[in-house]
């Protein structure tokens, strides 16, 4: 609807407004991440072109647009562990790729990360690597991109995919993660349809749990 509130974490205060409904901006708006002074939000409109935009968690200053071309959509921005760069969804080409540009003057530079179409980036947590769901559907595979970056230039080192197996895409937003150490992943599985249909409720009943908690946990309360 076009709203975003702030509320903390605390529950010590009700949510309150601080971006409403904006003009031309009647797209519903995801926060993505806080800039690195925790001030400002950068924030991505859906259900429309694509657009990317800062704003700040106080006062009554409105957006300021990072990016928002009219003739083509840009998404799912992702700010770098050092808060130099931003690597951003857009089908400037014809097609969905990944772009990464400084943060915040994006218009300054851009690195095209993805060759053969992208989506979804995602930084390690090192900055050493960005990655992201490369290739179209339904052949799309995670890919790994290497980086190097000395504060004023960006620079792609390589491109690897993470493995063989096709990406399975669950629909829009961030449905993978990655561990804190870098060496895991964390996904969202998709349910095949036939199965779902197929399966059938069931109500488990465990005894005695009592017992069982008490013998895990030897300081549980009786």
């Amino acid at each position: 609807d076009g709203r975003m509130s702030v509320k903390p974490v605390n529950n010590t205060r009700p949510s309150e407004v601080f971006v409403n409904s904006l003009g031309r901006m009647q797209q519903d708006l995801s926060p993505m991440f806080f800039t690195p002074d925790g001030r400002n939000i950068v924030f991505a409109t859906l259900g429309g072109p694509g657009e990317i935009g800062l704003v700040p968690i106080e006062g009554a200053a409105r957006p300021t647009w990072l990016l928002n071309t009219p003739t083509f959509s840009e998404q799912s921005p992702e700010l770098s562990p050092d808060g130099k760069w931003m690597a951003y969804e857009s089908n400037e080409s014809g097609r969905e790729e990944i772009y990464v540009s400084p943060f915040p003057k994006v218009h300054d530079d851009r690195v095209v990360v993805s060759t053969e179409g992208g989506s979804r980036p995602l930084w390690s947590h090192d900055g050493k690597k960005l990655f992201y769901v490369g290739g179209t559907s339904p052949a799309q595979r995670l890919m790994s991109a290497t980086v190097q970056s000395d504060g004023a230039k960006f620079t792609i080192v390589a491109r690897n995919p993470v493995w063989n197996a096709t990406f399975q895409d669950v629909g829009y937003g961030e449905d993978y993660d990655i561990s804190p150490d870098d060496q895991r992943f964390l996904m969202l599985k998709e349910v095949r349809q036939a199965a779902a249909e197929n399966a059938t409720g069931r109500i488990f009943i465990v005894q005695n749990w009592t017992e069982e908690l008490k013998r895990r946990v030897p300081g549980a309360r009786k």
